[in-house]
């Protein structure tokens, strides 16, 4: 039933984008200067970066592009959601689509109320170690991978 996949799917993508939300608030009010913290013995490092681009600072020269892109983002994956909720496309394109969705309404949100996103960890892979996330930012990358993956899959396409 319409409702149901509704119901299993928006909920969780609107508290994934009130939590990095609240998140960043904090990333905002807590974590100011240069020096980055530890976060235990996870590797994992907290500190607030103002992106006013894309990945890693791309299109920072054009924000109003990169709100564009962001707001278009949000968009299609909404649209294409409305698709998948009326049975044309799978469950799992259905939660992709709204885990994308989620990180690119969270990221706009932070450019329409500072004009840059706020990142604030790291995460202890070698070659990224000095580029810092967020959570919507991990949405928008596992919901992708999962939306590719779904094309591969029976179920995907159903």
């Amino acid at each position: 039933m319409l409702i149901d996949r509704v119901l299993k799917h928006y909920p969780a993508a609107a508290v994934l984008a009130a939590v990095d939300a609240n998140l960043k608030g904090r990333a905002e009010s807590r974590l100011g200067g240069t020096a980055a913290k530890d976060l235990g013995s996870t590797g994992i490092r907290l500190k607030r970066v103002h992106n006013p681009g894309l990945l890693m600072g791309r299109g920072k020269e054009d924000p109003p592009a990169v709100m564009a892109l962001t707001g278009g983002l949000l968009t299609v994956f909404l649209l294409g959601n409305k698709k998948a909720l009326n049975g044309s496309k799978g469950t799992v394109r259905s939660l992709s689509a709204n885990l994308i969705a989620a990180g690119a309404a969270s990221n706009l949100k932070d450019r329409i109320k500072y004009g840059y996103v706020v990142d604030y960890f790291s995460l202890p892979v070698k070659k990224i170690r000095n580029v810092y996330f967020n959570l919507g930012d991990l949405m928008i990358l596992s919901g992708s991978l999962l939306y590719i993956f779904s094309g591969f899959t029976e179920k995907g396409r159903k």
